[in-house]
């Protein structure tokens, strides 16, 4: 008897970087890369700038994957493109809730996760004093612990963290009257408060979104924090700050691990649920 062939699997990366230069989007390229041969699946890949061409996708795209960027996620709220990226975020839920459709997964990363947490409002989007930068423990919940794509983590597990802002202060009964989970909070909150950012929630089956850089590649890290960067982030996190994050980027179970289970896994899933249902 012979095998179905499995289908091509189309996935939309969604450039918020705004034309800056980054590290991201080579990243992503890559983990999809690498994802279409262990499981053997022809796989087109497109991306689109969103923010800095108002390039936006279609609906023929089986996983959409949304980048970090730079910036407020707050300020941008009614611009252009602004607008026309929730259109597509709201047109891909509503294909989402039909009967008979077939599925489209999205991840959100770090600058859309704020974005789509601040477009969901359930919970407060603020700028966080001082920033987070380097590689941080991140601790995971009762359902992180449970989570396809997390479960074979280390509880706390390390994962790449960038952000002036943070998502704090979660409106508990909303999120469970929508069947949103979180699935990590930072290990440490800013100075001076209680309040612990959420760093990965599952908002539905389909649409999963992290706080932190799943993407990040510590040997392009390495290379990247030793040249042009290396005084503004000594500037930034000190000295000593510096040593632990090239410590941590140099660790096999830290930061690769984080890079080797959560974007693959969240891959493999939709895969697993596209082939299901066609």
């Amino acid at each position: 008897m012979l095998l179905k062939e499995r289908e091509v699997i189309r996935i939309a990366i969604l450039d918020l970087y705004n034309g800056e230069a980054n590290e991201g989007i080579r990243c992503i390229h890559e983990i999809i890369e690498n994802f279409a041969l262990d499981m053997d699946q022809e796989v087109i890949t497109e991306t689109y700038a969103i923010r800095s061409e108002e390039d936006v996708p279609d609906l023929s795209y089986d996983i959409y994957i949304s980048s970090g960027g730079p910036g407020s996620p707050l300020d941008t709220k009614g611009l252009s493109w602004d607008t026309k990226y929730f259109e597509l975020i709201d047109s891909i839920e509503a294909i989402n809730k039909l009967d008979n459709s077939t599925k489209k997964y999205v991840f959100f990363i770090c600058h859309s996760f704020q974005m789509i947490c601040r477009h969901y409002n359930f919970a407060e989007v603020s700028l966080r004093q001082p920033s987070s930068y380097g590689v941080m423990p991140v601790t995971l919940t009762d359902a992180g612990r449970k989570e396809t794509c997390m479960e074979t983590l280390p509880n706390p597990f390390f994962a790449a963290d960038f952000r002036m802002y943070q998502v704090i202060r979660p409106d508990l009964d909303l999120m469970q009257n929508r069947g949103y989970e979180i699935l990590a909070f930072e290990t440490n909150p800013a100075p001076g408060t209680d309040d612990r950012a959420l760093m990965g929630i599952r908002f539905s089956e389909y649409f999963m979104g992290t706080q932190f850089h799943p993407e990040a590649d510590p040997d392009g890290m390495l290379v990247h924090f030793n040249g042009d960067k290396k005084e503004p982030i000594i500037k930034n996190v000190g000295q000593l700050g510096y040593d632990e994050m090239m410590i941590h980027l140099r660790d096999p179970e830290k930061l690769a691990r984080t890079r080797a289970i959560i974007l693959p896994g969240f891959l493999r899933m939709a895969l697993g649920q596209l082939e299901l249902n066609r």
